[in-house]
């Protein structure tokens, strides 16, 4: 590992295995004897380890070692793309560039997810906020009544894609918003881009 000595890094690898292992870091003891070295320079290792970024460490708990928010992220999650406002027919079509990356569970991989900022007010009675990050699957079929999705009707405004509530009526769907200003709008055709899958929100 660049950076690190060869010592180092072997008790980094021990400390993230044990972490695995047991659901806890272990003690300067434990690293200690597992090396057949000193409490102290044990000590010294993690102290290193710390200062280096490569781990996290409350002071004055000695099983208090964490890995850092980022590598916690890429061992716990996958990323998936992140759009800073809700992304165009064009760019989700073409797959275009998203503007960053955005952490979800890796148990949600299969659900092929992508993201994007809610500028909308237009799911505000449904508790989705300007700001909030929502969560969508691309595994349309699934789609049913009642749904939240992000999709273009009929009569929309070329590639603009909107964030609804979906019901199936006959020869079309229904596309409502939960925003008492603005008024629901049946659609002969209606294409869905995505499935509301989970919405987050930053409190500060």
């Amino acid at each position: 590992m660049k950076g690190l000595t060869d010592k180092q890094a072997a008790r980094l690898r021990y400390v993230t295995s044990y972490m695995e292992e047991y659901g806890r870091s272990p003690s300067y003891n434990d690293i200690a004897e597992h090396f057949g070295i000193s409490a102290t320079a044990a000590h010294n290792t993690v102290r290193s380890l710390v200062k280096k970024g490569l781990l996290e460490k409350k002071e004055h708990n000695l099983r208090s070692l964490s890995l850092p928010r980022k590598e916690r992220d890429r061992k716990e999650n996958i990323t998936i793309p992140l759009f800073a406002s809700e992304p165009t027919v064009s760019v989700l079509e073409s797959h275009g560039e998203a503007d960053d990356v955005h952490y979800i569970p890796r148990s949600m991989e299969m659900l092929d997810c992508f993201a994007f900022t809610v500028h909308s007010e237009s799911m505000a009675g449904a508790g989705i906020n300007p700001g909030d990050i929502a969560v969508m699957t691309r595994r349309t079929e699934t789609l049913r009544d009642g749904d939240i999705v992000l999709a273009l009707g009929s009569g929309s405004s070329e590639d603009k894609l909107e964030l609804r509530t979906y019901r199936g009526v006959p020869n079309g769907a229904i596309l409502s918003p939960d925003n008492v200003a603005m008024g629901e709008r049946r659609v002969i055709k209606v294409v869905v881009f995505g499935i509301l899958a989970r919405i987050e929100r930053n409190y500060r």
